[in-house]
C-alpha cells in the first residue's frame, strides 16, 4: 500500500512540476494565448489585435487563438484582428521603443511594417549599443570584486602570519619562513592593488562612455 500511494504522491508532484514549467514557458514566450469560452464567446477581434500589435507578438499568434476557441467552436475573425494588429504594431515599431527593445537586449523579429522597418531596426541597434556596454560594465564590476576579495585574503593571511611572527611560541626557524612568506605575500598585494587600480579606471572609462551614449539618443 505504501509503495502504491509513494507510487501516485510522485505521479502529481510530476504533474505539477510539468504544469509549473509549462506556466514558466508560457511567461517567458510573452505570455499564452490561450481564452476561456467567454472570452472567446464575447471577443473584440480587432481590440485584441491591436493589443498584440502594440506588444509586438506575431500574426502567428492568432493561430493560438483558434486552437483555444475551436472547443467552443468559435471561429476569430481574422480580418478584424490583422486590422487591429497593423495599428498596434504602428505604435510598437516607433523607433523610441526600437530603442528601448534595444536596451533590453531584445532582437528584432522583423514584425513591422516596411515603411518602419528601417528606423525601428537603427534604433534598436543604438539601444543594442547600450545594453551591451551594461553587460560589460556588469562583468568589469564582477571582476573587480573578485580582485577585491583576493586582496582582502591576502591581507588576512598577512595579517595572521604577523601574529604568529610575534608570538612567543614561534621557533627561531619557523620565524625566517614567516618573514619570507610574508614578503612574498605583500608583493603579491601590491601587484593586486595596480590591478585593482587599472581595473577602476577602465570601469570609470566605461561608465563615461554609457553616459555619453545614452545622452546622444535621440528616440526619448
Amino acid at each position: 500500500m505504501d509503495l502504491v500511494k509513494n507510487s501516485k504522491n510522485q505521479l502529481v508532484n510530476g504533474q505539477h512540476k510539468v504544469l509549473f514549467l509549462f506556466l514558466a514557458l508560457c511567461l517567458t514566450i510573452s505570455g499564452c494565448a490561450s481564452m476561456s469560452k467567454n472570452e472567446c464567446q464575447t471577443a473584440q477581434w480587432q481590440s485584441i489585435g491591436y493589443e498584440d500589435g502594440t506588444k509586438g507578438y506575431s500574426a502567428s499568434r492568432i493561430g493560438e487563438y483558434r486552437k483555444s476557441c475551436a472547443e467552443y467552436n468559435v471561429v476569430p475573425d481574422l480580418a478584424a484582428y490583422t486590422e487591429g494588429r497593423r495599428l498596434g504594431l504602428q505604435e510598437w515599431c516607433r523607433p523610441s521603443n526600437g530603442y528601448l527593445q534595444g536596451t533590453r537586449g531584445a532582437v528584432y523579429n522583423g514584425i513591422c511594417p516596411k515603411n518602419m522597418e528601417a528606423q525601428f531596426k537603427l534604433a534598436m541597434r543604438q539601444g543594442r549599443k547600450v545594453y551591451e556596454m551594461r553587460q560589460k560594465i556588469k562583468k568589469q564590476q564582477a571582476a573587480i570584486a573578485r580582485l577585491n576579495g583576493e586582496f582582502n585574503a591576502i591581507e588576512q593571511d598577512i595579517s595572521d602570519k604577523e601574529t604568529e611572527l610575534v608570538s612567543n611560541g614561534t621557533q627561531p626557524g619557523r620565524r625566517i619562513l614567516l618573514l619570507d612568506e610574508i614578503r612574498r605575500s605583500e608583493q603579491d598585494r601590491e601587484a593586486l592593488r595596480n590591478d585593482i587600480a587599472m581595473a577602476n579606471s577602465a570601469l570609470d572609462k566605461m561608465n563615461y562612455r554609457l553616459k555619453q551614449m545614452v545622452a546622444k539618443n535621440r528616440y526619448n
